[in-house]
């Protein structure tokens, strides 16, 4: 149909498609878990759980939270008192504070914002490696990936994406304009999480083309933007490294590739729980290694190619790093706990540059993401509105 090769149309369909599974998700049948948080006592709080909490209540009480708030967290499973005290510091602090100054209903309007920018900005990076049909399919594949829900609630992921889009975009404009795009970009993003440190990789493209003091810029700009929390947190409270060692008091760990996987699958086979964030990873996971592994081979050389892209060297260098964290981090307990949320980032995966074979063959690979994507997505939209634990 001639009208879906319009952009805008592009943008309207993928964005109600994706607000359609979240819909559905949310009305599915489960009861609300007994953990379920009511912290705005509206229909939004469906949006306002798990790690939602966190951002919401540093953004009303800062990083240090009175004793009878520490206690409201104790359900999901967290100690109290909080040891340390300022255990909240792990969240970076981009969201709590659009949140003081937005709300949390605020704040997560836009963010569903922020997701439907993400849409018209990928896939015009999609087209300028592939045709409309590719490049529809991919956004398509996009928003309804199995983990949707986080670019929908009061987490960091729509931004984490959309300020990687940002920086991909602003280089490959190759203009002033673009340049301080990705310098504001890359800035942003390690105030949204620490895993935005890994946005200084693209600078490999300045350092391809010798280009050596952009390079030194753009990586300035990304560890400015740690510089300015631990500049807080020292201005604060006197501890600028707190942040590490709440890290620690997580209980998360690192371990050797994929022990989360053989872990988590002995704890789910013992306590008869579901498969879904297993799942999740593990088709995320091979979707995200075939990515690299064909981007590497078409782009491997340190001689650069014509211009930075989806399928450029420093893209799936970032795709890989990023998949690293995510197959070796390792939470005692749950050890795939927010495995899922950091491998969700990796958009450009979704552009299935690797898939080859007839017109049909691609098709028939198409729908049959579509159908599977999209139903792991409605079960993951279903746990995590009902209070269930989905990371």
């Amino acid at each position: 149909m001639k009208i879906m090769s319009r952009p805008w149309v592009v943008v309207v369909c993928a964005s109600l498609l994706h607000f359609a599974f979240i819909f559905l998700g949310l009305k599915s049948p489960l009861v609300d878990s007994r953990v379920y948080l009511h912290f705005t006592n509206t229909w939004f709080d469906h949006f306002i759980q798990w790690d939602s909490q966190w951002y919401a209540t540093i953004g009303k009480y800062g990083y240090k939270f009175p004793l009878p708030v520490q206690k409201t967290f104790v359900p999901a499973g967290n100690t109290y008192p909080f040891s340390p005290e300022l255990r909240a510091t792990v969240f970076f602090p981009l969201v709590p504070i659009i949140v003081h100054f937005l709300g949390p209903i605020g704040t997560m309007l836009l963010t569903n914002m922020i997701f439907v920018l993400t849409i018209p900005i990928m896939y015009t990076l999609f087209r300028k490696v592939m045709n409309h049909e590719k490049a529809l399919w991919g956004i398509v594949l996009y928003s309804v990936n199995p983990a949707l829900i986080y670019e929908s609630v009061l987490y960091t992921e729509s931004y984490l994406i959309f300020f990687s889009l940002l920086v991909l975009y602003g280089i490959s404009k190759g203009t002033k304009a673009g340049l301080i795009m990705a310098y504001v970009a890359g800035f942003l993003s390690v105030l949204a999480h620490e895993t935005g440190l890994f946005m200084a990789i693209f600078s490999i493209r300045y350092l391809r083309t010798k280009e050596y003091w952009k390079a030194l810029m753009f990586i300035g700009s990304v560890i400015a933007g740690w510089a300015v929390y631990l500049g807080y947190l020292l201005i604060k409270f006197g501890q600028p490294f707190i942040v590490f060692s709440a890290e620690r008091s997580w209980g998360r760990v690192w371990k050797f590739p994929g022990a989360s996987f053989i872990d988590d699958w002995t704890l789910r086979k013992t306590h008869h729980n579901v498969y879904i964030d297993l799942f999740c990873m593990t088709l995320l996971s091979v979707i995200a290694i075939s990515y690299i592994y064909s981007t590497i081979k078409t782009d491997h050389g340190f001689k650069p190619t014509e211009n930075i892209s989806v399928i450029s060297f420093e893209t799936g260098a970032w795709v890989l790093v990023n998949l690293l964290i995510c197959l070796t981090t390792y939470l005692n307990g749950n050890p795939l706990a927010s495995a899922t949320r950091l491998i969700s980032v990796l958009w450009p995966m979704y552009s299935f540059v690797w898939l080859k074979g007839t017109q049909r063959q691609q098709l028939v690979w198409n729908i049959s993401c579509l159908f599977t994507f999209s139903f792991v997505g409605y079960l993951g939209v279903s746990f995590y509105t009902h209070g269930y634990f989905f990371e």
